[in-house]
C-alpha cells in the first residue's frame, strides 16, 4: 500500500512526487514518458536549468527522484482508478494493481492544432503557443500570430513588446472588434485578414506563410493558443468536477470534488484563476503544494 499514486510524471507529477518522498512517503509514480512538451526545443524560465531541451530535463528530474528509495517509478499506463480513500486501487496496462490510500492526478493535456499543412511538423519549434517560454529569444525577428478568434488579438499585442515586426492574422472567419484594431495600430502591430492555407518549411524553420487568397508572409515564428483535451480520462471516470474550459477544478491545496484525489498542473485550475497556466515552473509549485496538503491530510488520518 503506497501512501500517495501520482499518476504523471510531468513537472507537477515530479515536483508533488519528490516532495512526498523527501517527507518520507511511499510513492508510486506512473507515467508513461509521453509530455505535451516533448517537440519543444527547450524548458525556459526556470531559475536552474533553463533551455534544457524537455527529454534532458525530463531526465534530470527522474535521476533526483530516483535516489529516493520512497518513489517507485511505473512507466506504465494507468487503466482505470478505483475505490475511495485510504483504499484506491490502479489498474495498469499490464493487468497488476497498485494499492494508495491518496491519488494525486497530474495526467496532463494534449494540444488540437488546426488542420493547416505543414504545422504540425513545426509544432514546438518555430510554430508555439507561449511568449513567455520563447518571446524572448524571439526578441526584435518578425513573428506572425494566427488570430482564430478575436481574443487572440491579445497574443499579438503581447508580443508586440518583443519585437517591432509582428503581424496579427486574423482569419476571414473571425470579425474583429475595431476597438481590437485601433489597440493593434497603436502599438505598431499589422493586421492581415485571410485564411492561412499552409505553412511552408526548410528543415526546422518557417520558409514562409501561405494564405488562401494567394499572398505570403515570412517570420521567423508563427504563435498560437491551440485548443487543449484532458490527455486522461481517470478524472472524468473517477467523477470530479469540471470547468467550463474542461479543466479539472481544484481549491487552494489542489483537492478535487472527489475525496482523496487530487490534482496538479495543467490540467486542473481553481475557479478563480482566469484561465490556465501553461508554465513549467507553474506546474512545479502546485506539485508541491499538492504534496504538502497531501502529507498534512495523510498524518492527520494518521492520528
Amino acid at each position: 500500500m503506497y501512501d500517495v499514486a501520482v499518476v504523471g510524471a510531468g513537472p507537477a507529477g515530479v515536483s508533488a512526487a519528490l516532495n512526498l518522498g523527501r517527507a518520507c512517503r511511499g510513492v508510486a509514480l506512473l507515467d508513461t514518458g509521453e509530455g505535451r512538451n516533448a517537440t519543444a526545443q527547450g524548458v525556459q524560465g526556470l531559475a536552474v536549468g533553463s533551455g534544457l531541451p524537455p527529454e534532458r530535463y525530463r531526465e534530470a528530474a527522474e535521476s533526483v527522484v530516483d535516489c529516493l528509495p520512497e518513489i517507485h517509478r511505473w512507466k506504465q499506463r494507468v487503466s482505470s482508478v478505483s475505490g475511495e480513500a485510504e483504499k484506491f486501487q490502479l489498474l495498469l496496462a499490464d493487468d497488476s494493481v497498485i494499492h494508495a490510500r491518496r491519488v494525486l492526478l497530474a495526467t496532463g493535456l494534449y494540444d488540437v492544432l488546426p488542420d493547416i499543412p505543414g504545422l504540425a511538423q513545426l509544432w514546438g519549434r518555430a510554430v508555439l503557443h507561449c511568449p513567455y517560454c520563447d518571446g524572448y529569444e524571439l526578441a526584435g525577428q518578425p513573428l506572425a500570430v494566427l488570430a482564430q478568434e478575436a481574443s487572440d488579438a491579445a497574443l499579438a499585442l503581447m508580443l508586440a513588446r518583443f519585437s517591432p515586426h509582428v503581424v496579427c492574422c486574423v482569419d476571414d472567419s473571425v470579425a474583429l472588434p475595431q476597438r481590437d484594431r485601433s489597440r493593434l495600430e497603436k502599438a505598431g502591430v499589422t493586421v492581415k485578414v485571410g485564411t492561412l492555407k499552409q505553412v511552408e518549411a526548410r528543415e526546422q524553420e518557417i520558409e514562409r506563410l501561405i494564405f488562401s487568397d494567394g499572398s505570403q508572409l515570412r517570420c521567423t515564428a508563427l504563435f498560437l493558443h491551440p485548443s487543449s483535451r484532458q490527455r486522461s480520462d481517470l478524472a472524468a471516470t473517477l467523477g470530479c468536477e469540471f470547468l467550463e474550459d474542461g479543466a479539472v477544478a481544484v481549491d487552494d491545496l489542489h483537492h478535487t470534488s472527489v475525496p482523496g484525489v487530487f490534482a496538479a498542473g495543467d490540467m486542473a485550475r481553481r475557479p478563480s484563476m482566469a484561465q490556465p497556466t501553461h508554465h513549467v515552473a507553474v506546474a512545479m509549485g502546485e506539485g508541491t503544494v499538492a504534496a504538502l496538503a497531501l502529507d498534512s491530510e495523510l498524518a492527520e488520518a494518521d492520528t
